[in-house]
């Protein structure tokens, strides 16, 4: 009987530690309604660059062997000015994911770095004419092209302490590179009450006949929250509220994610398969949701 006890004791407990999903479900007071199609997931995780000899950093090598072990497809934003001095270890590191056809490498900027103009502080494209941010844009290509391989396809501009991530001259930009065709929106595109800046994006969008594709964020249902911070109960209430919604742009910042912090985005993707989520590269889900290139602008609610 005691040896009952004890294997019974070991199998719950062995449950509790690989956090099943199913058991923190029936705990969780958000009801999440039934969804008519599985939600499509972007990871949109933001700031690889190299480090000495190389190197990712170790938060990143553990992002990465988790994902490709529980075989999910996610992207990384990179800042690439450390591209200039790529080690083999790190042009190995990228090119083997990249060519896996599980993972995306993005643009996320040349040095995400906050500039000033006129005692104002911008991040790195806001505060910037087009000359100058296509002359970052180019720089990346080229090495892209030159060490990596492939040249970027996807944009997320770089965020920071300044003000703005980008302005009407970054759309231009996009839309002038041959090899851009998505961009990573750091705002709702269909927001109600649209900023000036946005209603512009929308036009140019339009305009481009589907060579722009826009993939924005839902603001009610984030994966850090406050920023740094991976937050599930926080995703769960505002995903409950977007049962029609097709895709989710999931911005995450893994270099600085503590053991809890990572516990926490493990518990993510557990839920996120518990809901059939389809994960995709962000150039796959573009496709998926606009297949026929006619209208690139979001049209989630």
């Amino acid at each position: 009987m005691l040896s009952r006890l004890l294997a019974w004791a070991i199998v719950v407990l062995a449950g509790l530690a690989a956090g099943s999903w199913a058991g923190a479900a029936e705990q969780s007071p958000i009801a999440i309604p039934a969804r008519e199609t599985p939600p499509i997931i972007i990871l949109k995780l933001d700031d690889l660059r190299q480090l000495q000899g190389g190197r990712v950093h170790p938060r990143w090598q553990r992002v990465a062997d988790y994902l490709e072990q529980k075989q999910v497809k996610y992207s990384i934003g990179v800042i690439c000015q450390t591209l200039e001095s790529a080690h083999p270890n790190y042009v190995e590191w990228i090119r083997s994911r990249q060519e896996s056809g599980n993972v995306e490498f993005w643009f996320h900027g040349w040095d995400h770095a906050v500039h000033q103009v006129d005692g104002t502080k911008y991040n790195e494209f806001n505060g910037r004419p087009y000359d100058q941010q296509k002359e970052r844009l180019d720089k990346a290509q080229k090495l892209a092209k030159e060490k990596l391989g492939f040249a970027f396809t996807t944009f997320g501009p770089p965020g920071g302490e300044g003000n703005g991530v980008f302005n009407q001259d970054t759309l231009r930009v996009l839309l002038d590179d041959q090899d851009m065709r998505v961009m990573l929106y750091p705002a709702p595109f269909n927001d109600p009450k649209p900023s000036e800046l946005t209603l512009f994006a929308r036009k140019l969008v339009a305009e481009s006949q589907g060579k722009l594709r826009i993939l924005d964020v839902a603001w009610q249902a984030r994966l850090e929250r406050p920023l740094f911070k991976p937050n599930l109960e926080a995703f769960m209430q505002g995903y409950a509220k977007l049962p029609k919604r097709q895709y989710f742009v999931l911005q995450g910042h893994p270099a600085h994610w503590s053991d809890e912090s990572f516990a926490e985005f493990e518990r993510f993707i557990d839920f996120l398969q518990s809901q059939n989520a389809l994960f995709m590269t962000p150039s796959e889900a573009a496709s998926a949701i606009y297949p026929g290139d006619s209208d690139a602008a979001g049209t989630n609610p």
